[in-house]
């Protein structure tokens, strides 16, 4: 019998399926480096970087000579949805697994093109972002998030444990 729980994928909750990606290794500057890359052929980097539980997250897609795209360039691949589900992984990687201590605070500076009349924080890209974080609050054991108009600054539960039983709504699921 299938269920509905099985087939039912909704924007926003990291249902989607996410992209294979790699640790690579060599992290300099303190920092850690996954890659991954899209079914367009895109090849993204995603970039922590900090120390004593507070850290920077970063990611950009790269050209075949490794180096940093435009962050002013718009992929319109229509795969950010998949993006989105891997960033989490990663996060969730990072945090679980590479981080040296138990990540307090990580920092998202989501990219500045496409900023309007009304600022930063009405740009898509950070619109995205954040609902993203609101719609998975209680999965990633989110205890803050300050949405400046730069940065995105997420507080997260010490004590949280990766396995909880608790929905993206903080509802705890029946098995």
């Amino acid at each position: 019998m299938i269920k509905l729980k099985d087939i039912l994928k909704e924007i926003g909750d990291a249902s989607v399926p996410g992209y294979s990606w790699t640790l690579k290794p060599g992290s300099g500057f303190g920092g850690y480096f996954y890659q991954f890359e899209t079914d367009s052929g895109l090849t993204y980097e995603v970039t922590f970087a900090g120390s004593y539980g507070m850290y920077d997250v970063s990611f950009y897609t790269i050209d075949k000579d490794g180096d940093e795209m435009s962050t002013s360039e718009e992929t319109n691949m229509g795969e950010q949805y998949g993006i989105m589900s891997t960033m989490v992984d990663i996060i969730q990687d990072f945090r679980n697994n590479q981080s040296p201590e138990p990540v307090e605070q990580l920092d998202i500076v989501p990219d500045k093109s496409g900023t309007d009349s009304d600022g930063f924080n009405y740009n898509r890209r950070y619109k995205m972002y954040a609902a993203y974080i609101e719609k998975l609050r209680w999965m990633l054991g989110i205890k803050d998030v300050d949405y400046d108009s730069e940065i995105i600054t997420i507080e997260f539960e010490l004590d949280y444990p990766s396995n909880h039983p608790y929905d993206s709504t903080g509802i705890k699921d029946k098995k």
